[in-house]
């Protein structure tokens, strides 16, 4: 379809051809109208063209983003910077999700700690004071024992000596001698079942004080497991500690140890002359 500004050329009272013209301007073949009208015609037009424009100008501006000083071109291109802006949200949103799960693990795995207990039993300051305390009590009745079986030994070599075997004198001092061994027997019997407890007690005693410093050691370095560990190498010629290095529940650890950690906190602030009072380690 021609454009009616092309009628702005023809001079008034020429014949304009509007055989191309809309329809709503009639069937006629030619039409004799002035120049102007025509120009009034084609101005009117081109206002309404210009304003159309002016329209889309301005719907396009305003869908345009803030300050990007030209309208986006399309539809498609707006949903492409969607869908680019979505996938990379779900991206960051992905890699800290998975840091912060990698950080919880972290905080909540399980650390694994080692401690050689009979290091411990040989380090431990009030331990061995208390067995050097053991030590003596044992040495004297040892020594009141061996006193005991010397003058029963001295009552048998005299019945033999100064006695007639079968007489009456003879069955006597034979009774007393028996009735003194069975005696010291029963004494020696008690006296070693009182000093296996009193062991026993101060082994105890001092592991359960070694237990509680080692959970509080665990709790304050977020420990979760702490095995038991022998350091001692294994002789191999000996059998006993073959077999008892091959029952070992740690067979490898690399820098986990605690052992000095816990005897540190063990023997803090303990004198040089401390002893356990009652045969108790102190809490």
């Amino acid at each position: 379809m021609k454009i009616f500004s092309d009628c702005v050329n023809h001079r008034e009272g020429e014949v304009v051809s509007v055989r191309e013209f809309p329809q709503h301007f009639g069937s006629a073949e030619y039409w004799t109208l002035p120049v102007c009208s025509f120009q009034a015609e084609c101005r009117s037009f081109d206002s309404i063209r210009i304003r159309r424009a002016a329209r889309k100008a301005d719907e396009l501006r305003r869908n345009s983003p803030a300050g990007s000083g030209r309208p986006i071109q399309t539809q498609q291109g707006v949903l492409k910077v969607k869908r680019l802006f979505s996938l990379t949200a779900i991206l960051v949103t992905a890699i800290f999700v998975n840091f912060v799960a990698e950080a919880a693990n972290a905080q909540s795995g399980t650390n694994v700690a080692v401690i050689d207990i009979p290091m411990v039993f040989k380090g431990h300051a009030l331990f061995k004071r208390q067995m050097e305390d053991f030590k003596v009590e044992v040495e004297a009745a040892e020594k009141t024992i061996g006193a005991e079986r010397d003058r029963i030994t001295k009552m048998i070599q005299e019945l033999s000596s100064q006695y007639k075997p079968g007489s009456p004198d003879y069955k006597v001092k034979e009774e007393e001698v028996a009735r003194q061994q069975s005696e010291l027997q029963v004494k020696m019997t008690l006296q070693k079942k009182d000093f296996m407890e009193k062991e026993a007690r101060i082994y105890f005693n001092v592991y359960d004080q070694v237990k509680r410093t080692v959970a509080a050691f665990a709790e304050r370095n977020n420990i979760a497991l702490v095995l038991r560990y022998n350091s001692t190498e294994i002789e191999a010629d000996n059998r006993q500690s073959v077999l008892e290095g091959i029952n070992r529940p740690v067979i490898y650890q690399n820098r986990i140890d605690i052992t000095q950690d816990v005897l540190a906190l063990l023997n803090a602030g303990v004198p040089a002359t401390a002893r356990p009072q009652n045969g108790l380690i102190p809490r």
